[in-house]
């Protein structure tokens, strides 16, 4: 709890009324000073009761780009008055609530993405000025396992696809073909290659192999080592979604961490993920730690 401006101009203002109901010997004035100090005092008492048994659920952010703005659903177990929520993140608290328009409830938390990373988000709390705006109530509180903000790197660069191409495996689908093994499903794969008899066998979801295909060529974005690392990352995070876009099968090469070639939705967002937690500056995987 901390007085605010306005509640610490409310009280030079009490005091103003005091020493000059003493120098007129004004015992109305005086009686009105206490009053309004009393006013002053009681909304300590109202604002700590507006926190009594309030707990909040938070539920798991999701992802976005770096500039972006997230939000994260959250819910009160109970009616509060004027409360918001803010997160403890790397450069302090931020904060900016939303609120269901019917019920005025708190609904979540609009956080403005810092620069790329993986932010664990354990130690938030609830802020309240209730009732008169006097004062500034807090009640921290930590979540007993941390709930991670992914952020990507911002997509910009050059929109053209590199000319680097790999050579893949990858077996064409025929009639002719017959089946040589299956192995597990990985994101990416397409839907019509799942074996569906084996997978319904309770083991999980199997991708069919075939004999007699043929190889693939498949894009491959690679880390420039010729840009600095921020812009290299961008570079690579607008490729990616990019390829989603088009249905665009891949690789991405990191330098000491390949992917494998893949297409869709899962593999692009394991993709950006990596981006986000690529090591910088001895960080790895942490945000600016």
């Amino acid at each position: 709890m901390k007085p605010t401006a306005f509640g610490l101009g409310w009280l030079l203002f009490c005091v103003a009324l005091v020493l000059l109901s003493f120098h007129f010997n004004s015992n109305l004035a005086l009686g009105f000073t206490f009053l309004i100090l009393s006013i002053w005092l009681a909304s300590i008492i109202a604002g700590l009761f507006n926190f009594v048994g309030l707990r909040i659920e938070i539920e798991r952010p999701g992802s976005g780009f770096a500039g972006s703005r997230l939000s994260i659903p959250c819910e009160l177990n109970r009616h509060a008055h004027q409360v918001s929520v803010e997160l403890d993140l790397e450069d302090g608290f931020t904060q900016s609530s939303l609120y269901e328009k019917e019920s005025g409830q708190l609904s979540s938390v609009a956080v403005k993405t810092p620069a790329r990373g993986i932010y664990p988000l354990r130690n938030f709390r609830i802020a309240s000025d209730y009732p008169f705006g006097f004062f500034r109530f807090y009640n921290r509180f930590t979540l007993d396992h941390a709930l991670d903000l992914i952020v990507y790197p911002k997509p910009e660069g050059k929109p053209e696809f590199p000319d680097n191409i790999v050579e893949t495996g990858r077996d064409q689908l025929s009639d002719q073909q017959e089946v040589s093994d299956i192995r597990e499903y990985s994101p990416g794969d397409p839907l019509s290659r799942i074996h569906w008899k084996a997978s319904a066998r309770g083991t999980g979801l199997v991708t069919k192999q075939f004999d007699g295909g043929r190889t693939e060529e498949e894009k491959l974005f690679r880390l420039s080592k010729e840009m600095p690392l921020e812009k290299g990352l961008s570079q690579l995070s607008l490729w990616i979604v990019e390829a989603e876009k088009q249905g665009m099968a891949f690789v991405l090469d990191l330098g000491d961490e390949q992917i494998q070639a893949g297409q869709g939705r899962h593999h692009a967002s394991r993709c950006l993920t990596n981006l986000a937690g690529y090591p910088v500056l001895g960080r790895i995987g942490d945000g600016k730690k």
